[in-house]
């Protein structure tokens, strides 16, 4: 009877901890994701911020040469 529970425990002990894995398994694969996704928006922000750079020094050297005419 002891050695059936022992079993039994230890079989329901071992279904936790997979359970458990499975958890931080599937936790891990949703934060390199949200990574990703986080890092894609990090890099259109920099693409858009060197637009917005290169169209300020277009502007400021066509007001400058307005200026000198």
């Amino acid at each position: 009877m002891l050695e059936s529970e022992l079993a039994e425990a230890k079989v329901q002990g071992k279904a936790v901890r997979n359970s458990r894995t499975d958890k931080i398994n599937m936790l891990k694969r949703e934060l390199d994701t949200e990574k990703i996704k986080v890092e894609h928006l990090k890099n259109q922000y920099f693409h858009k911020l060197l637009v917005c750079n290169e169209i300020y020094m277009f502007c400021k050297i066509v007001i400058t040469r307005k200026c000198v005419d």
